[in-house]
């Protein structure tokens, strides 16, 4: 294993034994993994508070697995200071539910901070709820990730409530949770409904159905202030025709705004597929369609149908408003 190296000055921050990971911050970053040693908790936060003022300089935190609760809280104290203003993003994963009420409560007075990403941790409904607080107090966050949270339809309610009017929030991520039909009707009505500043939703890898998709698509429709550019619902396996149709009707009343669109569809929604394509045909703006089916329930005869007729909507209707096919996607295994 490589040595540690030597502190230079009054303060330097070490290597850890196996030398996995390294805390400098003329990176700008801080990486606090789980085990850390006795030394280096007990360092930490007098560098940050030091007269160099590190902290002033760091732009990255990132917290992984459990950490101990005076540690995580005497580094919050030490960034929430009135010279740490350069922070942009924290990361957390694994955090145990200690560690993410102290880095809220950080978030709430810290007005740098534009991206957070909570993944990873099933902590349960009070987890979210402090998720939801902090976002009633902090105005400036931009984006927010929260993957494999393990998030239903009833923190999913909760928590776009405390979405619906933020100033700042841009980009929502809520990839590889439990999101069903009820909510994301939640996030239709109160969010894409009424918000005017969300550009990109991430919806991949949860149980949204036809019900959910048809809310969604519904809900941009009646929101011609809508700044949502980018949207991505695939592998959500139960989206069929009826979900498929919702969203050609939005494509075809030409939002300019729509760049992107992601989805997929079970075996059924061939009709739909169809739909979406024809739709394509009178969109100026969408730079980017990719549809995904749900190979399992598709028999073979159909796949190959749907195969020939994807390429033929697609390379017969061509025009000039995309410069190279490739920003379309078909699945080559249908």
């Amino acid at each position: 294993s490589r040595k540690k190296k030597q502190r230079q000055g009054p303060y330097r921050v070490i290597e850890k034994d196996n030398g996995d990971n390294f805390y400098d911050f003329k990176n700008k970053r801080l990486y606090l993994s789980d085990g850390l040693q006795k030394d280096v908790m007990e360092l930490l936060p007098k560098v940050l508070l030091s007269r160099n003022n590190y902290s002033s300089n760091l732009e990255c935190l990132q917290v992984d697995g459990p950490q101990r609760y005076d540690f995580i809280v005497s580094i919050c104290q030490a960034l929430s200071s009135e010279r740490s203003n350069t922070l942009k993003e924290i990361y957390c994963y694994g955090v145990s539910f200690d560690v993410l009420k102290a880095i809220c409560d950080m978030l709430k007075r810290n007005k740098s901070i534009k991206r957070f990403a909570l993944n990873e941790c099933h902590l349960g409904n009070a987890a979210d709820s402090l998720v939801a607080n902090m976002l009633e107090f902090n105005n400036t966050l931009s984006s927010l990730h929260l993957q494999g949270r393990n998030l239903n339809d009833q923190t999913t309610s909760s928590l776009m409530l405390s979405i619906q009017n933020h100033p700042s929030l841009e980009h929502l991520e809520l990839i590889e949770n439990q999101i069903c039909d009820r909510g994301a009707t939640s996030i239709a009505n109160d969010v894409l409904r009424i918000n005017t500043r969300l550009k990109t939703l991430e919806l991949a890898f949860n149980d949204i159905g036809d019900q959910g998709c048809k809310a969604l698509a519904r809900a941009l429709l009646e929101n011609p202030m809508s700044c949502l550019s980018g949207i991505d619902l695939s592998f959500n396996k139960g989206i069929g025709n009826i979900g498929l149709k919702a969203w050609a009707a939005y494509i075809q009343t030409n939002p300019q705004q729509l760049r992107q669109l992601k989805m997929n569809f079970a075996g059924g929604g061939l009709i739909g597929a169809r739909a979406i394509f024809e739709a394509f045909k009178y969109n100026t703006a969408l730079g980017e369609l990719e549809l995904r089916q749900d190979i399992d329930r598709m028999p073979s005869t159909k796949r190959r149908l749907l195969c020939h007729e994807y390429r033929k909507i697609v390379l017969g209707n061509w025009t000039a408003k995309i410069p190279q096919p490739d920003d379309i996607h078909i699945d080559e295994e249908i």
